[in-house]
């Protein structure tokens, strides 16, 4: 009988796996898509970019203005250019990621006399 402990490791292996085989990321000329775990489909057009950034994971991540961030690995073929086509796509003159607010401001009440 196989331990918890190897049990757990043998479920991670397979989790993994599974990750690895249904993940993909594909881009060309004219947008960017990338099928989930769940076998959602994200897609964005090159035009569309506007903000680029890290998570703590380690996973890179693009988004445009509205909609869901489309993240990939660095483990992932073509990462290098996968970056070098993000970085000719970018919008210049726009703050970096982590200074963009994640909500909406919010506009402070102010007492008119």
């Amino acid at each position: 009988m196989p331990t918890p402990v190897a049990a757990f490791f043998v479920l991670m292996t397979l989790a993994l796996a599974v990750q690895t085989i249904t993940e993909r990321v594909r881009w060309n000329g004219k947008r960017i898509e990338r099928r989930t775990v769940f076998m959602q489909q994200r897609q964005m057009a090159w035009n569309e970019l506007s903000r680029a950034g890290v998570e703590w994971t380690g996973y890179h991540w693009i988004s445009s203005f509205d909609g869901p961030p489309i993240r990939f690995s660095s483990y992932d073929n073509g990462f290098d250019q996968l970056m070098a086509k993000i970085a000719r796509h970018l919008p210049d003159g726009s703050p970096p990621a982590e200074t963009v607010p994640k909500a909406a401001p919010v506009l402070a009440l102010a007492k008119s006399r």
